[in-house]
């Protein structure tokens, strides 16, 4: 049994992790706003723009007038929302002054946020810095709040940067991307000894594809099902695999999948299929 699941576990593994990488910007249909220390009588100044390359442009001048000393930008989209842990890959260029990325779970949060502080290492050539989703800690207007629920990647509404390092001067932060990848130490499940592996491999699947669904991604999610749907085809049957009523039902719904243009709908007329067979076999068990 084993060596029959062995390498369709890993066709579904190496399915889900390349669908993990979960591009956050360039996005389409997002808009950047600025919050900046004037809302609390503060002087500096600091605003987004998307440059002609596409990238985003934080920039201005931080002044510590009037108990000031902060700037910040930030975006909103359900798209936001991460399929479990992992870390955040920013590619950056910019000013060696201390900024943070924040992360909110309601676009109406105001001053808190999680966040994690990062550091540019040079303003003239890009570098890639990960930022892991364990290593952002709940914080209100500059406060740690250490009793605060831990931060549901799943939530995630809203990203943004601060820069807040109480000093003077300009500052200049070039974002090219923002990258989500999830974390790949997940061994695949042992289905040594299962009586019905066809129905544990699907259910697998949707285990892994609906957080993808979930968060934007209903491509990550179909082709996870079209993998397990696969996977399900080669066992024999119909005591491991499907019987022929079930292969043909499959058949066809790879069939109709390949027809249709829309991700989510592809995701949906497997997912109906994976269904009906596993309700089927439920019903043949409890007979």
């Amino acid at each position: 049994m084993k060596s029959l699941l062995a390498p369709l576990l890993l066709m579904l593994q190496v399915y889900t992790f390349a669908a993990n990488p979960l591009q956050l910007f360039p996005m389409d249909n997002t808009r950047w706003t600025a919050v900046n220390d004037n809302v609390m009588g503060g002087r500096s100044k600091g605003s987004p723009q998307i440059t002609a390359e596409g990238r985003l442009h934080f920039r201005g001048e931080i002044s510590l007038e009037n108990q000031g000393g902060f700037s910040s930008i930030r975006s909103n989209s359900p798209s936001y929302r991460m399929p479990g842990n992992g870390s955040i890959l920013l590619r950056i260029r910019g000013t060696n002054r201390g900024y943070f990325m924040d992360l909110r779970t309601s676009a109406r949060q105001g001053g808190f946020s999680y966040r994690v502080p990062f550091r540019p290492t040079s303003d003239t050539e890009w570098e890639v810095i990960s930022l892991p989703l364990s290593a952002f800690r709940p914080s209100a207007f500059g406060v740690d709040l250490p009793d605060v629920a831990p931060l549901d990647p799943n939530a995630i509404q809203s990203i943004g940067f601060t820069i807040y390092d109480k000093k003077d001067g300009p500052f200049d932060l070039e974002i090219e991307s923002i990258v989500f990848e999830a974390s790949a130490g997940r061994e695949p499940p042992d289905f040594e000894g299962v009586d019905d592996p066809a129905s544990a491999l699907l259910k697998h699947a949707i285990t892994r594809g609906v957080p993808l669904f979930n968060a934007g991604r209903p491509e990550a999610c179909a082709a996870i099902y079209e993998t397990a749907i696969l996977g399900v085809l080669y066992l024999p049957g119909p005591n491991l695999g499907p019987d022929p009523e079930d292969e043909k039902n499959f058949k066809a719904a790879l069939k109709r999948q390949a027809d249709e243009p829309s991700p989510a709908e592809q995701a949906w007329i497997l997912r109906r299929a994976i269904n009906q067979f596993l309700e089927r076999r439920t019903r043949e068990n409890q007979e």
